[in-house]
């Protein structure tokens, strides 16, 4: 993949927060989680940490995308 990738999260690195925080005033909640597994058990991961929050949200009447 060479250099590409970490030369565009170099760039955007700082916008993320304060974009994040905008949307806040708007209602809107985004975020990243991090976290290490193993390629092999990304998919999996994957579906269960989303599966995971979104039932947190569906139980406090919240929607998700």
């Amino acid at each position: 993949m060479g250099r590409s990738p970490g030369e565009t999260w170099r760039k955007g690195r700082f916008s993320a927060p304060y974009l994040r925080d905008e949307l806040l005033t708007h209602g809107i909640m985004v975020e990243t989680l991090e976290t290490a597994t193993r390629w092999s058990n990304v998919r999996a991961l994957h579906r269960k940490v989303s599966s995971t929050i979104a039932d947190a949200l569906s139980a406090e009447a919240r929607r998700a995308w």
